[in-house]
């Protein structure tokens, strides 16, 4: 599915999302792509907190990857995508089953050290 977006709706969407030479601006791309990952085709001032706890939760469980203000979300209200919509029972679900994943990870890669250090195979 091709990612499709609509800034229109956006206030002072030309000089907030557009580069001086018509190419969108790094901000407003992160939140288009972002859009999929979250689950969220469209940033309301309904959803701003919802948004910003997606991607608080996504920088515990992958790092500051994305970079994303609450600041950034409110300035971006209006924007559209056609993201598919995912509950927030469905994604903090994912999410929990990421941080378990790494946890795992974590844990036999400590006791393949331990057995290193140890002498122990």
């Amino acid at each position: 599915m091709a990612l499709r977006y609509n800034l229109n709706k956006i206030e002072n969407w030309e000089s907030l999302c557009l580069r001086e030479d018509d190419r969108i601006a790094e901000t407003t791309e992160r939140l288009i792509h972002l859009s999929m990952v979250m689950g969220l085709g469209e940033i309301t001032a309904g959803n701003v907190d919802e948004w910003h706890t997606r991607v608080q939760m996504l920088r515990r469980v992958h790092g500051d990857v994305a970079p994303v203000t609450y600041d950034d979300l409110m300035r971006h209200v209006g924007l559209t995508t056609n993201a598919r919509h995912t509950t927030a029972h469905k994604f903090h679900k994912s999410v929990l089953e990421s941080l378990v994943d790494q946890a795992i990870i974590e844990t036999k890669a400590a006791a393949e050290s331990w057995q290193r250090h140890n002498g122990e195979e």
